[in-house]
């Protein structure tokens, strides 16, 4: 009963995510050490990689420049997906089930079929 009851929460809270995603309302940081890397959700639907020791962008994901955007809950929590043909990359982001504030990425580049799996921390001033 108490997985059920779990799960429900999980849906909901994603369905709300979810939409408060499509308005913009999902803002945050999450920090890659290891590739010098910040994830930046904003609040007007764009995803900006920078990097930490510079703040310098590296990249400014968009609606014009991703394709197959998806946004939905699955088993392992609310999931982002998208694909760049700027980057040859299919991204996807995973706010987990556990209420955890750290983002699961997964990029998969085009030209191999190893992926790069980080879990990202939510980065706090």
């Amino acid at each position: 009963m108490k997985k059920f009851l779990a799960l429900v929460a999980v849906a909901v809270m994603g369905i709300v995510g979810a939409f408060a995603f499509d308005l913009g309302q999902i803002q945050g940081t999450w920090s890659d050490g290891e590739w010098d890397g910040n994830w930046t959700f904003k609040a007007d639907g764009t995803i900006v990689l920078s990097l930490i020791s510079t703040g310098e962008t590296v990249f400014t994901f968009t609606e014009n420049n991703v394709e197959n955007f998806h946004i939905g809950v699955e088993a392992d929590g609310l999931t982002v997906r998208f694909n760049c043909p700027a980057t040859h990359r299919e991204y996807m982001f995973v706010k987990p089930a556990d209420l955890s504030p750290d983002l699961n990425m997964t990029i998969r580049p085009d030209w191999r079929k190893s992926e790069y799996r980080k879990t990202l921390k939510l980065v706090t001033r």
